[in-house]
């Protein structure tokens, strides 16, 4: 579409609804699942695991990886009576993505308009995939039923921090999205330290939802209090992209008032799972199908292993069972709850340790989580020795080192089960990644340990 056509077809959707601009997909998608929402947890389960045979059919039918896979494991699309029957089909983990990506194309990927898109890279390496045009139709469906519920419509106002500009220092601080009435604020500027110019942008704006990593918030945040001014308030405020750590949610309060929800989601199979920032998701059944992976318990909880997930519409590049590399522990249907949950225990491993007898999930100390926690502003765990971890801590004025550090340590030592020794160094900042994060745990042993399919013993 030439840009002549593209400027006509704009102004003529500023003045339809918005889901118009998204397309007769959508709008079929978008009218099925808000009436799902009234069905039963059968129904759903039920509606899901059609799905699922619908998806495996098409596999065995029009792509080449899993004809073979199938064969070679005689499994059959009419054999699937239960998600336990599905869960009999192997893993496709990223390694395997990498190495069949030609082959796991549908033989009329053309015909399901392909969208190219790459993963973020955070383990490492970048991995090139496809989605649909349909499955990023359902993708914006259902995140849309996500925001109605909270309290966001179509064309209210909305702020998005993210990077998509790059980390180009002479990129502009925002662009304005008219169709979406988004301001899009270029976090490259808050990880310069801008925080006047995109207070002020976003407090001008008055958006009605805001959508961040929690962490870019926070450092907005500890601005604020900083320089002793007022949060913002906007009724909706959802992050993404990492963990809301429990010393990290009175800050991120104090700063952003209005009603929290997180999302969760891989560039693979894209969103999978909302939550209320409890720290616990509950799947989009309609969407995906996710599960735990069958391996030992490795983090030393009940139901905890790496997270399965299925897109259920994603016919062009079809990822079965692919292993996302995050570690959950798995709640299964909660207090009558229609959809099941899960807790995110390690967003790919980055948020562990590896002690000698396994992973350790490093809980926040209740210190931390008190009144008490102004004292530190920040803190991250650094481990290069299985038997020894360094706290960096990035300490407030009214932190004393003979009253405080000892009880860092003590607490630390009993979130982390003893299994270490702690030494503490003073850092006057944690900086983001290049991503915009902000990373509590930094555990090279972790991510080998992880990476590796014969690493599940420890040497001693």
């Amino acid at each position: 579409m030439n840009m002549l056509l593209k400027k006509i077809r704009d102004y003529i959707y500023l003045y339809r609804p918005l889901q118009n601009y998204y397309g007769a997909d959508f709008k079929r998608i978008f009218n099925f699942v808000e009436r799902s929402c009234e069905k039963s947890k059968d129904e759903i389960e039920a509606y899901k695991l059609e799905r699922l045979r619908r998806l495996v059919e098409h596999a065995r039918r029009s792509v080449p990886y899993y004809r073979e896979l199938f064969k070679q494991h005689e499994i059959r699309p009419e054999d699937i009576n239960s998600f336990e029957d599905y869960a009999r089909i192997p893993v496709l983990t990223k390694k395997l993505l990498r190495e069949n990506l030609d082959r796991l194309k549908s033989d009329d990927f053309n015909s399901y308009k392909p969208i190219l898109t790459e993963t973020s890279g955070t383990t490492g390496q970048v991995t090139r995939l496809y989605r649909s045009s349909y499955h990023e139709a359902y993708r914006k469906a259902v995140v849309w039923r996500f925001y109605r519920q909270l309290g966001h419509d179509f064309r209210q106002p909305w702020v998005s921090l993210n990077n998509s500009w790059g980390y180009n220092k002479n990129a502009r601080l925002y662009e304005f999205d008219k169709i979406e009435n988004c301001l899009n604020i270029n976090i490259y500027h808050v990880m310069e330290g801008r925080y006047r110019q995109v207070v002020e942008a976003i407090r001008a704006f008055r958006p009605n939802m805001i959508l961040a990593h929690p962490n870019i918030l926070c450092a907005i945040a500890d601005y604020f209090e900083r320089e002793n001014l007022k949060p913002i308030e906007a009724p909706v405020i959802i992050t993404y992209g990492e963990k809301i750590y429990q010393h990290m949610r009175p800050l991120l309060i104090r700063g952003f008032q209005g009603r929290y929800a997180e999302y969760f989601g891989n560039r693979e199979n894209s969103v999978g799972a909302f939550g209320d920032s409890s720290g616990c998701f509950n799947e989009i059944s309609e969407y995906c199908h996710l599960e735990p992976a069958n391996s030992d318990c490795i983090c030393g909880f009940d139901s905890c292993g790496e997270l399965i997930s299925t897109s259920l519409h994603n016919y062009c590049v079809p990822l079965i069972r692919y292993d996302t590399e995050d570690l959950i522990c798995w709640k299964g249907y909660c207090d009558g709850e229609k959809y099941p949950s899960f807790e995110l225990l390690g967003g790919r491993g980055k948020d562990l340790l590896l002690s000698r007898d396994g992973l350790v999930v490093p809980y926040t100390p209740s210190i931390l989580e008190s009144a008490d926690n102004s004292r530190v502003r920040k803190y991250q765990i650094s481990q290069d020795d299985i038997d020894h971890v360094t706290l960096r801590v990035v300490a407030d004025d009214n932190y004393v080192v003979e009253r405080d550090e000892p009880l860092l340590i003590e607490q630390f030592n009993l979130v982390l089960a003893k299994k270490f020794k702690i030494s503490i160094e003073y850092v006057e900042d944690i900086p983001f990644t290049r991503n915009g994060k902000y990373r509590v745990s930094v555990s090279p042993l972790t991510m080998e340990y992880l990476g590796s399919d014969s690493s599940k013993e420890i040497a001693g």
